[in-house]
């Protein structure tokens, strides 16, 4: 964990599958941990670019994703996976979005082999761009207007508090959400 899989000795480090791009619809990409993940995710019809490795992640490649309305992370379950999500966050903003990986697999490539049973139509069924949650606060706050069910949705709540650590920031969150949704301030606060 944390060391690098492939060492590049020619070339500079870059997202890999951007050839790709161009034949994407702008709705949405999946943005994967790795190159066989990403591999998997296309084999399956998935629209799937890969980054090199939980800690490879570079500022500057935002301009390659761009032209998407929705950068959906879905990073591996472990440490690593978690750093790269806040880099991710950090980077894209309100773009990022997340959809997790089920208990029992560690990536995409396991989940398609073992839950999915090799079945390229189970796996798009698991990634449709319904279930992606904004990962940030801020877009979070964008979406829950229009979508007043992200506040049950556990990830969703956890994604857009993970930053407010103090109970004035927490009490803010919940008067915002409160007046944007119509919704109680005793419903939002408890479930933060």
């Amino acid at each position: 964990e944390g060391k690098p899989k492939y060492i590049f000795t020619q070339g500079k480090n870059t997202i890999y599958g951007l050839e790709a791009i161009n034949n994407y619809s702008d709705e949405y990409v999946l943005l994967l941990e790795g190159e066989t993940d990403t591999l998997t995710a296309r084999y399956c019809g998935l629209q799937a670019v890969g980054i090199p490795g939980a800690n490879a992640w570079q500022d500057e490649w935002t301009t390659y994703l761009s032209k998407f309305k929705k950068i959906i992370a879905v990073p591996d379950k472990d440490k690593a996976g978690s750093h790269l999500l806040d880099s991710l966050k950090h980077a894209l903003g309100k773009k990022l979005h997340v959809i997790t990986l089920p208990k029992r697999v560690k990536d995409v490539s396991e989940q398609y082999i073992y839950l999915c049973n090799r079945d390229k139509t189970a796996l798009q069924a698991y990634f449709t761009i319904d279930k992606a949650v904004p990962a940030t606060l801020d877009g979070f706050l964008e979406q829950v207007n229009n979508n007043p069910t992200l506040i049950k949705n556990e990830l969703a709540m956890d994604l857009a508090v993970s930053n407010l650590s103090d109970p004035i920031s927490q009490a803010m969150f919940i008067e915002d959400v409160s007046k944007q949704t119509k919704i109680g301030k005793k419903i939002i606060g408890m479930a933060v």
